[in-house]
């Protein structure tokens, strides 16, 4: 039986690319981005090469027209790439702890809710605008990317959430004991579904 696999992003690649002060972390970022909005693609297409060359607001498009990335994220994502667009023709761009701001407002809730959540952990030397974007970032993929671990886990174990589901339909419908979750993806062979954490992996791959 196929296992989901989880570990999408080198955790090690990400801290050591994501510097050179906040307008280069933005755009290192918006890349990072274009790789997770690939990986969709990937998942979803049998041959994702012709996808993978369009533009990155063309790539947010096919993913949201199918399916692919939930809506508050595609919207997310074009507010940034907007932002790309714009800071890529001013002469004296910057982004500063005011733009980070703007960005946090058209946020997915989830991605806004990691962020704010990790703001009181801040090693002291990330407490800067390069550091808040980094972790901003960091919180965008991790919640983008649990959507595609999570839809990996569904494509991979068809039949097992098929059984799944069956079973527990019985046992709500038809009587008897219900068992709790575990107890009958356990009998199905279905593991464990992803968590977010398993978004990010250091070194070797779990």
């Amino acid at each position: 039986m196929p296992e989901t696999k989880v570990g999408l992003y080198d955790l090690d690649d990400f801290e050591r690319l994501m510097t050179g002060g906040p307008l280069a972390v933005f755009l290192k970022g918006h890349l990072w981005l274009e790789t997770v909005l690939n990986d969709f693609l990937e998942a979803a297409a049998q041959d994702a090469k012709p996808l993978k060359q369009m533009g990155f607001a063309a790539k947010v498009n096919v993913c949201e027209a199918f399916g692919l990335v939930p809506p508050p994220l595609c919207k997310a994502f074009r507010e940034i790439n907007r932002r790309r667009n714009l800071l890529a023709h001013e002469l004296h761009a910057s982004f500063g702890d005011d733009s980070l701001a703007e960005m946090l407002a058209h946020s997915a809730p989830q991605s806004r809710a990691s962020y704010e959540a990790m703001l009181n952990h801040l090693p002291g030397d990330m407490d800067s605008p390069e550091g808040r974007l980094t972790f901003w970032y960091f919180a965008v993929i991790m919640d983008a990317g649990y959507s595609l671990l999570l839809r990996r886990w569904h494509d991979e174990h068809q039949s097992e959430h098929a059984a799944f589901a069956a079973i527990r339909l019985i046992e709500e419908k038809l009587g008897g004991r219900i068992r709790s979750d575990e107890e009958v993806r356990k009998e199905v062979n279905l593991p464990d579904p992803p968590d977010p954490r398993d978004v990010w992996y250091r070194g070797n791959r779990g």
